[in-house]
């Protein structure tokens, strides 16, 4: 481990750790370690997936060790997701573990996405990698977990390599649709609130159309593969919420739990930012329900009361485009009197605020942005690790917070990973970090992966 004693001021810091991410980029580069992006434009599906497969392996001189593969909703109606993944195995060499999904958006070196197609494949001789797959985690995320994590444990069982990490991808929520009306985002009528809530519970259970409720698959795979480290997102459409889809090798599921496992000589390190800061006004949920996805009462009032009273806005202001204001005044859990885990609002019900994940503490403060403070964010998550290649899960709501500044968010990464580097946009963000005790699933977080020679805490 490296040495911090010596440090004295800010520019000795920054030089210290300069010094070792250049040792440590020399040190990953003799282990023969490869990574590489590729991305595809094209709208049929098939020829994208040839595409997007030919682009990413093109970089590698050995074959890949696994491949992750992302696409927005498009092909849906331009030839289908089989389709396309049946373009990605015309290339890809057979067998290699494949998992991914339809996410909101993407940033890779080329600039920032929001149709197409995108991959990123790692090579290494020090790498054991295995997938797994649980069905139905909206219906039961403990079944789901356990089965991905029994196959993950299975395919690694003869791995000789002690340093353990884990992606995870899973069913991200659907928004529930009302007869002749579609989607929504709010319904005034308060009467509706405790009918909602029951019908919400029965969709979700029956026919998986609701909350995702990836907290819940986060903590069952946590305490399957304890000492695994863990990042995963929620697979999406164009943020509308109505359909997603995840492929596993050959297939392509539409309620599933993925998980990519690897054991490496390489240490994982995972660093997040998120841009948010606390307005100081705090509240108590004083009634829930739906898993902890819905709050009926805040100080034992109604919950749209305290949130608007605490916002300063007007109840005319609760129409169907109110997510793109509640965005920069997202609620957050607070555990254990310090970490804030963000939660944006998904809808309105009535006297209810429906949350996108569940709230993992009755204790709840009302958090604020800018756009300056999203892409500062961007720097924290960046600062003091090595540079040799970076994989990100980042919220969609910053995506389209951001706007044409997210390509701010591009140059960022480019500077700090070159080419070297893929970051996709999903409903919600999950991280397990076993040395830190922290297991929480998050909203509006910026989170990035890279592995090092070593164990780097720089918090």
């Amino acid at each position: 481990m490296q040495d911090w004693s010596a440090i004295e001021t800010e520019e000795d810091f920054k030089q210290k750790i300069k010094g070792s991410l250049e040792a440590e980029i020399k040190e990953i580069l003799k282990s023969d370690f490869e990574s590489a992006v590729g991305m595809s434009r094209k709208w049929d599906a098939r020829e994208a997936g040839r595409e997007v497969a030919r682009s990413t392996l093109k970089k590698l001189k050995t074959p890949p060790s696994f491949f992750l593969l992302f696409s927005t909703i498009h092909y849906k109606k331009h030839g289908g997701f089989q389709e396309f993944l049946d373009g990605v195995w015309d290339v890809l060499p057979d067998k290699t573990p494949l998992i991914g999904g339809t996410v909101a958006g993407f940033i890779n070196s080329d600039g920032s996405y929001a149709r197409g197609a995108t991959a990123m494949a790692v090579s290494s001789p020090n790498m054991d990698a295995a997938i797994g797959f649980g069905k139905n985690p909206k219906k039961s995320p403990k079944k789901a977990a356990q089965r991905c994590a029994a196959m993950i444990k299975n395919g690694l069982k003869n791995s000789d390599y002690q340093n353990k990490f884990l992606f995870e991808i899973v069913s991200g929520p659907k928004f529930p649709t009302i007869p002749f009306k579609g989607e929504f985002r709010i319904i005034k009528n308060r009467s509706l609130s405790l009918l909602f809530a029951y019908l919400s519970k029965i969709s979700t259970s029956l026919f998986q159309k609701g909350a995702a409720r990836e907290a819940e698959a986060l903590q069952f795979l946590s305490k399957e593969l304890d000492d695994f480290y863990i990042l995963g997102g929620s697979s999406m459409d164009d943020c509308r919420y109505v359909d997603n889809f995840q492929f596993y090798n050959k297939k392509v599921y539409k309620n599933s739990l993925l998980g990519l496992g690897l054991q490496t000589n390489l240490f994982p390190i995972i660093k997040s930012g998120s841009g948010l800061i606390s307005t100081g006004k705090k509240s108590n949920v004083t009634k829930d329900r739906v898993w902890g996805h819905i709050i009926c009462s805040l100080d034992h009032k109604p919950a749209t009361d305290v949130y608007l009273k605490a916002v300063d806005w007007p109840e005319k202001i609760l129409d169907e485009r109110v997510y793109t204001k509640t965005i920069y005044y997202p609620l957050g859990s607070i555990i254990n009197e310090k970490l804030i885990v963000p939660n944006v609002i998904a809808l309105f019900v009535g006297k209810y605020i429906v949350l996108a994940h569940s709230i993992p503490s009755k204790k709840l403060c009302l958090l604020t942005t800018s756009g300056e403070r999203l892409t500062k964010a961007i720097d924290d998550a960046l600062f003091g690790i090595p540079s040799n290649f970076g994989f990100g899960v980042s919220c969609a709501i910053r995506m389209q917070t951001l706007g044409d500044k997210v390509n701010i968010v591009k140059e960022k990464l480019k500077s700090k990973f070159g080419d070297n580097f893929l970051v996709i946009y999903t409903p919600g963000e999950s991280i397990y970090l076993p040395d830190k005790g922290i297991c929480q699933h998050f909203q509006n977080t910026f989170n990035i992966l890279t592995f090092g020679t070593s164990k780097i805490d720089l918090t």
